[in-house]
């Protein structure tokens, strides 16, 4: 098995952490200029067409806030 799929191993911490960052990066363009959040198309772009969702946003703040926890920027 590859060392990445590891729990514990460098491999894993390393592949995890990137994984991370990627996500994060990802969804950054969620926030709508009134607030709340957008829903994200598959390269993370914002669907302004579409409503803004509680659940989204709820979901995007909980994301986020883990996010901050973990010093990404």
């Amino acid at each position: 098995m590859d060392r990445k799929y590891q729990i514990d191993t460098e491999e894993n911490r390393r592949f995890m952490g990137t994984l991370r960052d990627e996500l994060l990066r990802f969804g950054r363009q969620f926030p709508a200029p009134g607030g709340g959040a957008y829903y994200l198309g598959d390269d993370g772009r914002p669907w302004t067409d579409r409503n803004i969702e509680t659940w989204i946003t709820c979901r995007m703040a909980h994301v986020y806030s883990i996010g901050a926890l973990l010093e990404h920027e």
